[in-house]
């Protein structure tokens, strides 16, 4: 296809940051085109769009890492920082995401124009917000808050003590939320892993989705304010949204070199057995940065100390760090 013409696989593993602009141009081709052709559901036709156009380049380098690491396992404990570019790959791909979502909620209209069924001109044929995001807007009024760790499964989880406890005032605490949070992250979790198993970069889609919706929080900001304060509010999701999204990342990337080990037949080999091993190392290693980003965010919901908020913060960061260093240390 043409993507891979112009970026090849071993283009964008050598050079990850190529994967953003491949984002934005994607994503802003996949608004036209499902505009067009699924005004109705343009909202996830969109972001179906990506990840198929980007699955084949991603699969690939799926394939490259797990016959790296089938030749050369090295310690379990080693295996994303053996792997880095996968992780940099996915982070530089959510990012350019959220840009292009961001801009497109900016500048599209809201609504078609009035003078288009009488003909009309340019705007009659640019893609509106009412459609391009009607399913990001629906998880927006789904939630109270406006968290964006919640949109992603907002629709599953409305039920159940946390739930109802950490979005009523009077009864809001950190164990509250933070078992909401961690329940809708592991959920997300679960279900990356299950789409990079089955479709070996499957979980593209799902990482799209979570993209757009942070790229609607952030366009509003923009046009309720400014600009200054969209930056303001990307920024206000790295405390917790880093962790969370690397606890993805390693999810996706756990589930997607199993799919290849499967899929090239060594499920009998003892390369299966290393492979399978790292996997679910792998996963605990998720589950762990979803931990941290649930306290963070539970504390920074519920407590008005800033002071408190900044020490969850840095405490959760530098567990976080000593657990990095650790890891690249049994590179």
């Amino acid at each position: 296809m043409v993507l891979e013409a112009i970026f090849s696989y071993s283009g964008v593993r050598a050079h990850p940051v190529k994967i953003l602009v491949m984002a934005i141009l994607l994503s802003s081709f996949a608004i036209f085109i499902s505009y067009h052709l699924f005004p109705n559901a343009a909202s996830v036709a969109a972001l179906l769009i990506v990840a198929l156009g980007l699955m084949p380049i991603i699969h690939k380098i799926f394939e490259v890492e797990e016959t790296a690491e089938a030749k050369h396992p090295g310690p379990t404990l080693g295996f994303i920082a053996r792997h880095f570019s996968l992780v940099k790959i996915y982070g530089w791909f959510f990012i350019g995401l959220v840009i292009s979502y961001s801009f497109w909620f900016v500048v599209l209209p809201d609504a078609t124009p009035q003078n288009c069924s009488e003909g009309g001109g340019f705007e009659c044929i640019m893609p509106t917000k009412d459609k391009i995001f009607m399913e990001q807007e629906n998880s927006w009024r789904a939630i109270t808050g406006g968290n964006f760790t919640e949109v992603a499964t907002a629709k599953a989880v409305e039920v159940g003590r946390g739930y109802s406890e950490c979005k009523n005032d009077s009864t809001k605490s950190i164990p509250a939320c933070f078992e909401l949070i961690f329940m809708n992250n592991s959920m997300v979790l679960l279900l990356a892993v299950l789409l990079s198993f089955i479709l070996g970069a499957g979980a593209l889609w799902l990482l799209s989705w979570n993209a757009s919706v942070m790229g609607l929080f952030i366009g509003k900001e923009i046009l309720a304010t400014d600009i200054g304060m969209g930056v303001l509010r990307a920024i206000s999701f790295i405390p917790h949204g880093i962790p969370e999204l690397v606890g993805y990342f390693i999810g996706a990337i756990a589930g997607g070199i199993i799919s290849v080990a499967i899929t090239k037949k060594k499920y009998l080999t003892h390369e299966f057995e290393i492979i399978a091993k790292d996997v679910l190392i792998l996963l605990f290693f998720a589950l762990f940065f979803l931990l941290i980003g649930g306290v963070i965010e539970a504390v920074a919901i519920v407590s008005e100390d800033s002071m408190l908020i900044l020490f969850a913060t840095l405490g959760s960061w530098l567990v976080m760090g000593l657990v990095a260093a650790f890891v690249i240390l049994k590179r």
